[in-house]
């Protein structure tokens, strides 16, 4: 070879090496020399595995004499066999990535072309860490905003739905019921602790917490798994129950809830006796709009409270006179 083919390998962006039958280096292009500080006259005539002894294995040994005797090129990369060749220009905790190309040249020889992919490589996996980490923020952030939605919707003292839920709620199974079908009914109990003011008086705010606490299990526990149960405000929940074919049902369900405060609130040893009352309305029978169906529960709430308490009303026509 002239000296023409070696100016030209020199000023390729690439390392070229060249074997001769013994795998000895009879060529080291300065792309090579400024990647590994060795120079030609330093490799020129040695074996390839003692400059790069990963060659020294077994099966890179079959590779180079499979080139050499079926003139069959191989491509090695450096994804699944890393680097060959020392690279003085990347510190150790670099991972290097090389490509090598081996192919059987003219006379003989065994050409090996040395590509260095460590930059791209790094580059990838910087990406890779940066789309990981995008993902990790994003997730992060669904986390959080399903948590902000939760709050929002959520009583932060007994856990159950709030009063913006149950407007959303109410309103959709208004709705549903309409498209569905009319004849099923709605019942909304407007649910009023009767004596709570009288614990928080006695014994404090935390044994009256206590108690709205216990109270949102066990109206949780009186309910069916279609059905909503929310805190309104203070002492006052909502139930919402559908599904329902006459008064027969409700009044069957509100004896349910009612049974709930036959036992005693227990808070630090001390027996709380504590009722309830309630008001129904009923979709369609006294309304069709949310508003409209919590006030009449609300009056048909108040007539019992003025009635002896511990039990519940239906709204009537008779209320608002």
């Amino acid at each position: 070879m002239n000296n023409f083919f070696y100016d030209v390998m020199d000023k390729l962006n690439v390392g070229i090496i060249l074997l001769d039958s013994n795998s000895k280096i009879v060529y080291w292009n300065r792309w090579m020399i400024q990647k590994t500080d060795l120079k030609m006259e330093t490799v020129f005539n040695c074996p390839i595995e003692e400059v790069a002894p990963k060659f020294l294995r077994p099966k890179y040994q079959k590779i180079l004499q499979s080139v050499r005797e079926t003139g069959h090129g191989r491509f090695l990369a450096g994804a699944v066999h890393g680097s060959f060749f020392v690279d003085i220009e990347n510190d150790q905790s670099t991972i290097i990535q090389q490509n090598l190309q081996i192919e059987r040249s003219l006379n003989g020889y065994v050409l090996i072309q040395v590509e260095d992919y460590t930059g791209y490589y790094q580059k990838v996996q910087k990406m890779k860490t940066f789309i990981t980490q995008l993902e990790k923020e994003n997730d992060q952030i669904k986390i959080n905003e399903e948590n902000s939605r939760k709050m929002a919707m959520q009583d932060v003292l007994t856990g159950l739905p709030n009063r913006l839920f149950l407007m959303n709620q109410l309103r959709n199974k208004l709705e549903n019921a309409v498209l569905e079908d009319e004849k099923e009914r709605v019942a909304i109990f407007f649910i009023d602790l009767d004596n709570l003011k009288a614990v928080n008086d006695s014994h404090g705010h935390r044994s009256g917490d206590a108690i709205l606490m216990e109270m949102a299990k066990r109206l949780k526990h009186a309910i069916r798994g279609r059905d909503t149960v929310a805190r309104l405000s203070g002492d006052e929940f909502i139930i919402v129950m559908e599904g329902l074919l006459d008064n027969k049902d409700i009044k069957r369900l509100a004896g349910h809830i009612l049974d709930q405060f036959i036992e005693p609130f227990n808070v630090d040893g001390i027996e709380h006796e504590v009722t309830c009352s309630m008001g129904i309305s009923v979709f369609p029978d006294d309304g069709k709009e949310v508003e409209e169906l919590l006030d009449k529960a609300d009056q048909a709430l108040y007539s019992i409270k003025h009635s002896g308490k511990a039990g519940f009303a239906f709204y009537n026509r008779s209320l608002e006179e």
